[in-house]
């Protein structure tokens, strides 16, 4: 599938690449939370350190650099907002 991704100057480009399908939801978290521990990117970034702060941890991932999208922290802290 295309998605778009974001240099850290800000400039925007599409890339093709792959997406994983689930059946349901807990299957998507599930594998998720997965993909996340076994990753010694987000884990040596102690994505983990963090339990109870959304915030950090939005912060960390994208310190880690879980996505290219500049805004990624504070998009995923709004949306956990409400």
């Amino acid at each position: 599938m295309q998605t778009k991704e974001q240099k850290p100057t800000g400039e925007v480009y599409t890339i093709n690449t792959y997406f994983r399908k689930y059946d349901n939801p807990a299957q998507s978290f599930a594998d998720h939370i997965a993909f996340l521990k076994k990753n010694p990117r987000y884990t040596k970034a102690g994505l983990f350190s963090y339990p109870d702060n959304y915030i950090k941890q939005a912060d960390t991932l994208q310190k880690a650099g879980y996505a290219t999208d500049l805004e990624y922290s504070s998009k995923l802290t709004s949306i956990a907002n409400g």
